[in-house]
């Protein structure tokens, strides 16, 4: 069987900007218009992770840079 579909695995990162946090993928894509706490981004990968993970059937700690 062969699986046509690939999913690359994109690690995220929490980064610092100019008045809190930022949740953002290998490209510097961020998922956040407005910059938040350091624990709101964290909480913010987790979910991006597992939503990730469900996708592709990946474990959620492939997912953290």
């Amino acid at each position: 069987y062969y699986n046509m579909f690939r999913y690359v695995i994109m690690p995220y990162k929490i980064i610092n900007v100019a008045g809190g946090f930022k949740v953002a993928d290998a490209k510097g894509k961020t998922f956040s218009k407005k910059p938040m706490c350091k624990k709101c981004a964290e909480k913010q990968r987790v979910a991006i992770a597992l939503s990730e993970s469900s996708r592709t059937g990946k474990s959620p700690t492939m997912y953290f840079a």
